[in-house]
C-alpha cells in the first residue's frame, strides 16, 4: 500500500486555504486603517485639550499657532498675570494618516480642507483638525 496524499486531496486543501486567506487578509487591512484612524482621533483630542488649557492660563485667548504650543516645552508666563504656565506639549504628533506631523494653520477656516499634512490650526478660533486626504 501506498502511503501519501493523491493530487485531488492536496488541490481541496490549497482551495480551502485561499478561501480562507482571501476572506482573513482584508479585515487585517480594514484594522490597521481603523488603528491609524482611532490614533488620528486621539492625537487630536489631545490637541485640542492643550489649546484649552493654553486659552484658560492666557485670559481666554488661543495660541497663535500650535508651532507656539509646540516650542513651549518650557514653562513661560501668561501677559500681565506674572504666573508662569507650561509646557503644553513637548513636539507636535505624527498624524498615523498621513504620517506628517506638519502644520497648516489657517484664520477664518470653516472646517478642515485636505492637503496631506499633519494637522490643520483654526488661528481665529483655536480647533484642531486632522489633515486627512478624504476630508
Amino acid at each position: 500500500m501506498k502511503k501519501g496524499f493523491t493530487l485531488i486531496e492536496v488541490l481541496i486543501v490549497v482551495v480551502i486555504m485561499g478561501i480562507l486567506a482571501a476572506t482573513i487578509v482584508p479585515q487585517f487591512a480594514m484594522n490597521t486603517q481603523t488603528a491609524a484612524s482611532n490614533s488620528a482621533e486621539f492625537s487630536e483630542k489631545t490637541l485640542r485639550g492643550q489649546v484649552a488649557l493654553y486659552r484658560t492660563e492666557h485670559n481666554g485667548s488661543p495660541p497663535t499657532s500650535l508651532t507656539l504650543l509646540a516650542t513651549l516645552t518650557t514653562a513661560a508666563q501668561a501677559t500681565g498675570t506674572g504666573a508662569t504656565f507650561g509646557p503644553y506639549i513637548d513636539e507636535m504628533p505624527v498624524n498615523p494618516i498621513t504620517g506628517s506631523s506638519e502644520l497648516v494653520e489657517a484664520a477664518d477656516q470653516t472646517g478642515p480642507e485636505a492637503s496631506g499634512k499633519g494637522w490643520i490650526y483654526d488661528t481665529d478660533s483655536g480647533q484642531v483638525w486632522a489633515d486627512t486626504p478624504s476630508s
